[in-house]
C-alpha cells in the first residue's frame, strides 16, 4: 500500500490554476502573519505586507517560477524561483527567492528544495541559493543533505516617521562628483566585504556599471563630520512596501563613532517619507548565525532575522 508520501508529488516550472495559487498566496500570508514581529505592526501595515506577497506569488505563477508539493490536491509547500547570471564571475545561478510550507510539512519543503536543486545541476547552474524563514533550524539541518550551508541572513524592520524631538542629520542625497567618487568606493568595499572569495577584480567596474544615479527608485546617501565624508548608504525601493538597504558602509578610519547608526537613522527616515513601510538588509555572518552582541545591537535598533540564506553548488552535490 503506498504511503501518504508516496502519494506526494513535486511539479516545478508550472502555470497553475487560480485556486492553487489562491493556496499559495494563503499559505505565504498565514506564514507571514505568524511572525510575532509582523503581527506587532499596524493592522494596515500587515495588510500591506499580505498584499505585496500575493502579487508576488501571482507574478511567479504568471512567469511558471512557481514549484509546488501537492498531496490528495492539497499544495503543502510552495517555493518561488529563478535562474540568472552571476554578475562579477558570470555563472549560472539558481536562486529559490522564497520558500513557505504548512504547518508540519517542512519535509514538503525540502523535498521542493531538492527537486529545484536536482533541476538546477542538470541545467549546468554552479550555484544554488534557497532563501527561507529563520524560525526552522530543522530546514537549515535537513539542507546540508543537499550540500548548502548559511551565507547570509536577510534582516527586517518596519519604519516609522521621525518624533517631534528626533533632530535631522547631516546626511543628505549624493550629489557632486567627490560625494559620488565615495560612493564608489565605499560600494566597491562593501561588495568585497560580502564575497565568498577575496578576489577583487572587476568588483569596481561592477559597481561603477550597477549604480544608475538618476534612476528615480535608488537612492544614494552620505554622511559629513567636520566636512569630512564618513559613512555611504545605498537604497533600493522598489515595487511594494519594502525598501532594501543593500549597503551601509564606513571607512576604518570612521568607525566606532556612530556614524553607521547615525546615518542608517537618516535612512530609515527617508525612506519611510518616500512611501516605504519596511527596510530589509543583509547581515554576513560565514556559516553561523550572529553571534549574541551582534543579535542583541540589531534587535535593539527595532530589527529581527527575517530569513536565512543558504547556498551550494548542485553540480558537486550531484557528484
Amino acid at each position: 500500500m503506498p504511503s501518504d508520501r508516496d502519494e506526494e508529488q513535486i511539479e516545478c516550472g508550472i502555470q497553475p490554476e487560480a485556486a492553487v495559487v489562491a493556496a499559495v498566496q494563503q499559505i505565504a500570508a498565514d506564514a507571514c502573519g505568524a511572525r510575532p514581529e509582523e503581527q506587532a505592526a499596524d493592522p494596515t501595515v500587515l495588510l500591506t505586507r499580505f498584499r505585496d506577497l500575493a502579487d508576488v506569488v501571482a507574478a511567479a505563477a504568471a512567469e511558471a517560477q512557481l514549484a509546488l508539493s501537492i498531496r490528495d490536491g492539497v499544495v503543502l509547500a510552495a517555493a518561488i524561483w529563478q535562474d540568472g547570471v552571476h554578475p562579477l564571475d558570470k555563472s549560472r545561478e539558481r536562486h529559490v527567492q522564497h520558500l513557505w510550507w504548512r504547518p508540519g510539512a517542512l519535509p514538503s519543503a525540502l523535498a521542493v528544495v531538492a527537486e529545484l536543486s536536482r533541476r538546477a545541476g542538470e541545467a549546468g547552474c554552479h550555484v544554488f541559493r534557497v532563501t527561507a524563514s529563520t524560525d526552522s533550524d530543522a530546514l537549515r539541518g535537513l539542507a546540508e543533505d543537499i550540500g548548502l550551508a548559511n551565507h547570509y541572513f536577510v534582516t527586517r524592520k518596519v519604519l516609522r516617521a521621525p518624533q517631534a524631538d528626533e533632530q535631522p542629520t547631516e546626511a543628505t542625497l549624493t550629489t557632486d562628483a567627490d560625494e559620488r567618487s565615495f560612493a564608489l568606493r565605499c560600494l566597491a568595499a562593501g561588495v568585497v566585504n560580502g564575497l565568498d572569495r577575496s578576489d577583487p577584480v572587476g568588483v569596481a567596474e561592477f559597481v561603477e556599471k550597477s549604480l544608475e544615479w538618476d534612476q528615480a527608485e535608488r537612492f544614494s546617501y552620505v554622511l559629513r563630520s567636520d566636512g569630512e565624508l564618513v559613512a555611504h548608504a545605498y537604497v533600493v525601493r522598489g515595487s511594494g512596501s519594502t525598501a532594501t538597504l543593500f549597503d551601509l558602509f564606513v571607512p576604518a578610519e570612521y568607525q566606532g563613532r556612530g556614524y553607521a547608526k547615525t546615518l542608517g537613522r537618516h535612512v530609515e527616515f527617508d525612506i519611510h517619507g518616500r512611501g516605504a513601510l519596511f527596510l530589509e538588509g543583509t547581515v554576513v555572518t560565514g556559516l553561523r548565525p550572529p553571534g549574541p552582541a551582534l543579535l542583541a545591537s540589531l534587535l535593539a535598533d527595532g530589527w529581527w532575522l527575517d530569513r536565512v540564506v543558504l547556498r551550494g553548488n548542485p553540480l558537486a552535490a550531484a557528484t
